[in-house]
């Protein structure tokens, strides 16, 4: 076990299962301290279940790591100012934040309806937002820190029957950059990740849908 982040204090969100949960034993791997956020809702962001969460929890302390689970959505201001407090409480200070957390429920424009694309964006723009504005004071404090946001290409170039999805990624890439340019200063960096085509589950259930609907994959 690599311990480059020995000591660091961690937060990923949407860390229940895919990529949140791999990165999330990774960091711990490398021996951060991980808060695994998930409130286990399914892809339209609806539901819940502390299962995932308390799975990856489960697995990085049998492989001798240190992770907490946290269930609070990421799409409300003060609930993700609970995600943060979680790893203030539990480890100290915030000092790299994964915001990961996102939903792929979508529908042709014609048919979108507002509660959809607001719950969409919301989850995904507005969830980057919440979290990063509570995370970056420990940050700038300490004069350094991580934030990493997950993006797509349909943020860029758009994808058919994900107009919410869309919107809410090309707007993380936007936010990406401006905040890359506030905190770099200040010892903090702040990058985009497009991580392309990875089957998990909200993947290949949105394939099964588009499938459904008689859209090529590729749109």
């Amino acid at each position: 076990m690599t311990e480059s982040l020995k000591g660091r204090v961690a937060v990923v969100t949407g860390a229940g299962r895919g990529i949140g949960a791999a990165t999330a034993r990774q960091l711990a791997i490398m021996g951060a301290r991980v808060v695994v956020n998930d409130p286990g809702v399914n892809r339209a962001g609806e539901g819940g279940d502390r299962g995932p969460a308390d799975g990856v929890v489960r697995a990085i302390a049998e492989a001798g790591g240190t992770a907490v689970a946290n269930y609070d959505s990421v799409a409300d201001f003060e609930s993700a100012g609970r995600i943060i407090e979680t790893a203030r409480r539990e480890f100290g200070a915030v000092d790299i934040l994964v915001n990961n957390a996102g939903v792929s429920a979508g529908a042709p424009i014609q048919h979108l309806d507002p509660e959809l694309f607001n719950t969409v964006v919301g989850i995904h723009l507005h969830g980057t937002y919440n979290c990063t504005r509570h995370a970056v004071p420990d940050m700038v404090e300490a004069g350094w820190g991580r934030i990493v946001n997950l993006v797509s290409r349909a943020g860029l170039i758009g994808s058919a029957g994900a107009a919410a999805y869309a919107a809410g990624k090309g707007g993380i890439y936007g936010f990406t950059n401006a905040i890359a340019r506030d905190l770099e200063p200040l010892g903090v960096t702040v990058n985009a990740v497009n991580p392309a085509a990875t089957i998990t589950r909200m993947v290949t259930e949105a394939m099964d849908e588009a499938r459904e609907r008689g859209l090529d994959e590729e749109s």
